[in-house]
This record gives C-alpha cells, sequence and structure tokens, in this order.
C-alpha cells in the first residue's frame, strides 16, 4: 500500500504536462492498482515516458515522438495483464 500511495503523490505532484513539437501524449483509463504497476513499470524503462495522473482513474503518459514507438509496443504487450483503454484527446 505505501508504494500505491508513493506512485499516487509522486504522479500528482509532477509538473504541468509538457507539450510541444516532438512532444507526445497518450490519454489511458485503468484501475488505480493499475496505474501503480505501470509508473512501476515505466520507471525501469530508463527516458521511455512520464505519468502524469491525479488520483482517479485518468492518466496521461508523456513521451518523444522518436519513443512512441516503443512505448506502444509495451502498452500492446502489457494489454494481457492490465487492462487499459485509450482515451481520445
Amino acid at each position: 500500500m505505501c508504494q500505491e500511495s508513493e506512485v499516487l503523490r509522486a504522479a500528482a505532484r509532477k509538473p504541468p504536462i509538457p507539450r510541444g513539437e516532438g512532444v507526445r501524449t497518450l490519454r489511458l483509463a485503468m484501475a488505480r492498482e493499475d496505474v501503480v504497476v505501470l509508473g512501476g513499470i515505466l520507471v525501469g524503462y530508463d527516458g521511455l515516458a512520464s505519468l502524469h495522473g491525479d488520483h482517479h482513474d485518468e492518466l496521461v503518459i508523456v513521451t518523444t515522438d522518436a519513443m512512441l514507438p516503443r512505448l506502444e509496443e509495451l502498452l500492446g504487450e502489457l494489454r494481457a495483464e492490465i487492462a487499459m483503454q485509450r482515451l481520445e484527446d
């Protein structure tokens, strides 16, 4: 439970979601406990993406144009274990 609250607090403390040229965002909906799992996985992929959330079931993943294909591949692999829904921006 401690890890869950730490990940959620860290996501809420992040600065505003970066926008601009070369930056891509993906909006996802998933269970709160799965947000924690995904956050832990993304930490292991240094530079792949950052997670932004607000303690609810929606989150935004920020990556670069160059890293987007790898992120999409990883999310595709994780869909077998984590229920997630991609939301429109």
